[in-house]
C-alpha cells in the first residue's frame, strides 16, 4: 500500500503523464484547450481545498505531513502540467486580475 503522504504525489504524476501526452502531441483546438484549462484550475483548487479540510480535521502532525506532500504535488502539477499548457495555449490562461 502506498503511504498517504505519497498518494497525492502519485496521483499528480499520473495526471502529468496524461498531460504530457496531450501537450507533446499535435495541436488541440482552442475550445478543448480552454476546457482543459478550466479542468486544470479545478483540480488545483480541489487540491488546495483538501489541505484546508485536513487542517481542520487532523492532528498537527498529520496536517504538516499532508500539507508538505500536497505542496510537492501541487508544485509539480503547476510546473509540469499547467505551465506547459499555458505556454502552448496562452490564450486559455485565466485572467487573475479580475
Amino acid at each position: 500500500m502506498v503511504p498517504r503522504s505519497e498518494f497525492a504525489i502519485t496521483v499528480a504524476c499520473w495526471i502529468m503523464d496524461a498531460s504530457r501526452q496531450v501537450l507533446g502531441g499535435g495541436n488541440m483546438n482552442i475550445e478543448a484547450a480552454t476546457q482543459l484549462s478550466r479542468s486544470l484550475e479545478e483540480i488545483l483548487g480541489k487540491m488546495d481545498e483538501s489541505v484546508h479540510l485536513v487542517m481542520g480535521n487532523s492532528s498537527p502532525e498529520e496536517f504538516k505531513a499532508y500539507r508538505s506532500a500536497m505542496g510537492r504535488a501541487m508544485g509539480a502539477f503547476i510546473h509540469e502540467v499547467m505551465n506547459p499548457h499555458y505556454e502552448k495555449y496562452p490564450e486559455t490562461q485565466p485572467d487573475l486580475s479580475k
